[in-house]
C-alpha cells in the first residue's frame, strides 16, 4: 500500500513523497518526515488517522497543528470586593487574544462608589495569565468637600455623591473637632464653608 504525509494549516513539513509499505504493518519511522509549527502561535496536536497503527489501504498522513491556548484568571488582590460568575477563569484561550477583548467576570466592590481595576488591561495573550483586579475610586461618583472658616481649611476629603451634608457634619463635629455649625454651600456643590466669624 502507499503512503503519503501532508499538514494542516499552522504546520510546515519537510521533503516528502508518496511511499509504498507492506500491507498490514506501522508506517516505519523512518519515513515520517519532520514537521513544526510555523511560528510560536501554533503547536503540534497528531497525526491524524494514527500513525502508528498498521496500514490495509492508500493513506495520506496529516500532522494536524492547532493555535495554542492558555488559562486566564482573574484575581482580586486588594481584598476590597469579590469577582463572581463564569469567566473568572477562562479556558481555551487563543494565542494572540486581545486582552481588552476577553470576557470579565462580575467585579463587586466592598463599598459603594468603587470600580474595579484590571491589570494588564491592554496587550495579547501569549501565556497563561493572571489578570490583577483592585478596586478604586469611580470619581464620577465623588466629590470633594472642604469645610473652612476664614480662609483656613480645617477638614477636606472626597465625599461620596448623595452623601447627606448635615449627618456628615455632624458625624465631623463629633470626630474632628469642628464647630458645630450649619455650612452654607458657597462655591459649588462640593465646597462647603461655615459662616465667617465676627
Amino acid at each position: 500500500v502507499w503512503v503519503d504525509f501532508e499538514v494542516s494549516e499552522g504546520g510546515s513539513i519537510g521533503a516528502t513523497e508518496a511511499t509504498k509499505i507492506l500491507k498490514g504493518t506501522v508506517v516505519p519511522e523512518t519515513i515520517i518526515p519532520e514537521v513544526n509549527p510555523v511560528d510560536e502561535s501554533y503547536e503540534f496536536v497528531e497525526w491524524t488517522p494514527a500513525i502508528d497503527q498498521p496500514v490495509n489501504v492508500d493513506t495520506t498522513f496529516t500532522a494536524v497543528f492547532a493555535k495554542k491556548t492558555y488559562t486566564v484568571t482573574y484575581e482580586v488582590v486588594d481584598g476590597n470586593g469579590t469577582v463572581s460568575g463564569e469567566n473568572v477563569v477562562l479556558e481555551n484561550v487563543v494565542h494572540g487574544s486581545d486582552i481588552a477583548t476577553l470576557d470579565k467576570p462580575v467585579a463587586t466592590p466592598n463599598e459603594a462608589g468603587y470600580i474595579a481595576q484590571f491589570t494588564p488591561s491592554e496587550g495579547v495573550i501569549i501565556a497563561d495569565t493572571t489578570i490583577q483586579v483592585t478596586f478604586v475610586k469611580d470619581p464620577s461618583q465623588w466629590a470633594n468637600v472642604s469645610y473652612i472658616i476664614d480662609a483656613d481649611t480645617i477638614w477636606g476629603g472626597s465625599v461620596l455623591i448623595g452623601t447627606d451634608l448635615n449627618e456628615l457634619t455632624e458625624s465631623l463635629t463629633a470626630s474632628e473637632n469642628i464647630p458645630a455649625a450649619i455650612p452654607k454651600i458657597n462655591a459649588g456643590p462640593a465646597l462647603l464653608q461655615y459662616p465667617r466669624r465676627m
